[in-house]
């Protein structure tokens, strides 16, 4: 089993509302991802910013079950998804809550104490999985 992180981005300036991304990364966080995402090919307007992530165990597993719990919502077979926000958040508490290590996603309940709503940290490891930080 591998740790990642599952996040939910978007591009604000191209996507339309209540549209995100659900994906994966094997960085120490979702930042490094967020600035491939922006330099692709297929973004030609604006940045991709993280709205959010959670650390877990077996990342890859975590992200198929999201996915498949998701997938009435899914956008043209693609990782994006034409839902809410808060309904992503709670679909991915909901589905993977056992392997949650930390949650930085948003948390209009109080319930989860990382963060507030949007101020995902911005560290320093960007080319550094979480095999070689533990």
């Amino acid at each position: 089993m591998s740790r990642g992180v599952i996040y939910i981005a978007r591009n604000d300036e191209l996507n339309p509302e209540n549209h995100f991304k659900v994906g994966l990364s094997g960085y120490a966080e979702p930042q490094e991802r967020m600035r491939s995402l922006s330099q692709e090919t297929t973004n030609y307007v604006g940045k991709v910013v993280c709205k959010g992530y959670v650390l877990v165990e077996d990342v890859e597993n975590c992200e198929r079950q999201i996915h498949t719990s998701l997938q009435e919502y899914r956008f043209q077979g693609s990782e994006y998804f034409n839902i809410p926000i808060l309904e992503i958040v709670n679909t991915i508490r909901n589905t993977i809550d056992d392997f949650i290590i930390e949650d930085w996603l948003e948390d209009p309940d109080g319930r989860y104490k990382n963060i507030e709503f949007y101020d995902i940290p911005q560290f320093i490891f960007t080319k550094m999985t979480f095999n070689q930080l533990i």
